[in-house]
Formats: structure tokens, sequence, C-alpha cells
């Protein structure tokens, strides 16, 4: 964790561009490392957000489950004074 977190810190356009490519590579997406940079280097939005449709949404569950219930609330009466 140590490394990747220090070559995301300190060059996060050159870590981002190789996760980019990882990715690209899984997925068997045409293309080379240059422009995995330049993409992330003009438009790193774009870049993310076609990185985040590449990855199943079964795998964005860190938890491992979809079936969590929200947490109950419960709200006192309302009374109305005439």
């Amino acid at each position: 964790c140590f490394p990747h977190c220090c070559c995301f810190y300190f060059c996060h356009t050159c870590s981002h561009a190789s996760l980019r490519y990882n990715l690209r590579e899984e997925a068997g997406v045409p293309g080379n490392v240059c422009g995995d940079f330049w993409c992330v280097t003009c438009c790193a939005i774009c870049a993310l957000t076609q990185e985040l449709r590449s990855v199943p949404k079964e795998d964005w569950y860190w938890l491992g489950t979809d079936d969590m219930a929200p947490p109950a609330a419960s709200f006192p009466e309302i009374a109305f004074i005439k």
C-alpha cells in the first residue's frame, strides 16, 4: 500500500494513467499508455467516468452486499396548537 500511496501523492497523473492502462488492458480495449496519459492530463473527469464504467457494478460493493437497509428512524408526533 505504501508505494502506491506515495506514487499517487507525488505523481498522481502518472499513477492515474497507469491505473487507466491496467483497467483498459483488463477489459481488452485497444490503446497505449501514452494515450492514457494524455487522456488523464487533458480531462481527468472524463477518464474517471470511463474507468468507473469499465468496472462491473458488483465490484463496487465493498461490504459484499446490496441488501443493506437504511437505519430505522422515529419521529415524535406533531401536535398542532389551536
